[in-house]
């Protein structure tokens, strides 16, 4: 327990808290228990702070043992080729980032709120539903050629493929590698 006084009720006796590492989810400590003074003051002052971790690291985790847990054989012969094209690209090893992301490369980024993060310039996921690519530049940039890519999806940052046979390898060789560039230039 970690004592706190409340500074509009500094007469009364301290309360307590729990314990916290000050990157949980802002929203466990926004327990009905810990209402009033005490939740407004202590999470308003701490909130940057709070919000601020991210739940996905750099591990030390082998790339080759999780591919290698991979159910599915066309989606690890997938995940495979798509190693080899990001790798070829941004001419970095793959890491792990958490349990299930393989990334390239570093990428240190500051948003305009002050909050820093490290992250991988490049990186993929085999996914239940799909293949999920990262890349820290996007891959929006080029529509002509994800007019010629195939079936896939797109989020912010992300492309989705279900199968590498549903896309043109060629193309999407040339996106990797265009969004390397591009996040090389943008930390340059």
């Amino acid at each position: 327990m970690v004592p706190y006084a409340c500074l509009p009720c500094i007469a009364k006796p301290k309360a307590e808290i729990p314990a916290y590492t000050p990157f949980e989810k802002f929203s466990k400590l926004r327990d009905k228990r810990y209402t009033g003074h005490i939740d407004s003051l202590f999470l308003n002052q701490h909130k940057e702070i709070l919000m601020a971790e991210l739940k996905t690291k750099l591990t030390q985790a082998s790339v080759d043992k999780f591919l290698k847990t991979v159910k599915d054989e066309q989606t690890r012969a997938d995940c495979y080729q798509i190693l080899d094209m990001m790798q070829k690209a941004t001419k970095a090893e793959p890491r792990m980032w958490g349990t299930s992301i393989i990334g390239f490369g570093d990428y240190h980024y500051k948003y305009e709120s002050g909050r820093e993060a490290d992250w991988f310039r490049m990186g993929f996921s085999p996914r239940k539903q799909n293949i999920t690519l990262y890349s820290m530049s996007g891959f929006q940039r080029n529509q002509t050629l994800l007019r010629q890519l195939g079936k896939h999806s797109l989020g912010k940052g992300c492309l989705y493929i279900k199968k590498l046979e549903e896309v043109d390898i060629k193309v999407l060789k040339e996106l990797i590698a265009e969004s390397a560039r591009a996040t090389r230039q943008s930390s340059s």
